[in-house]
């Protein structure tokens, strides 16, 4: 009898479990990194798999960012401070269409998840902006 799982997934920027992952997993979250990180790290994943005797385009990559689009540079600077511990590299604040040219960006460097924060969902527009103007406009291309 053939037991199958959920997909496994590990997360974390360094070494080892990079190596980890592309070991046993089926993909890897980091968090906070910019697209150029991203794609700088895809030699280093490349080289782990091919270690591995894998494949690497079999190794999915997703990224942790907060997510706050906003037309009103008074809102971008306050999520800035509020999240302030988090780098700058792992914010996608600005207008919907800075927001969606990162997103391209994370996209173009080998990135095909998000796992999207999205700050004050119940007291701000950030979620409604990003379903409607954002994600939409990213699905569609």
């Amino acid at each position: 009898m053939i037991h199958t799982h959920p997909p496994l997934w590990v997360g974390g920027e360094g070494d080892r479990v990079q190596r980890i992952a592309a070991t046993s997993a089926q993909g890897i979250n980091i968090r906070w990194w910019s697209p150029e990180k991203v794609s700088e790290r895809r030699g280093y994943l490349a080289e782990a798999c091919a270690q591995a005797g894998r494949d690497p385009a079999t190794l999915r990559l997703s990224v942790t960012t907060l997510l706050a689009p906003t037309e009103s540079a008074e809102q971008e600077a306050r999520v800035r401070q509020e999240f302030a511990s988090i780098p700058d590299t792992g914010l996608i604040t600005g207008s919907p269409g800075q927001c969606i040219e990162r997103i391209n960006e994370y996209c173009e460097s080998g990135v095909d998840t998000f796992l999207f924060t999205i700050p004050d969902v119940a007291s701000s527009e950030y979620l409604d902006i990003a379903g409607e103007e954002v994600l939409s406009a990213v699905r569609g291309t």
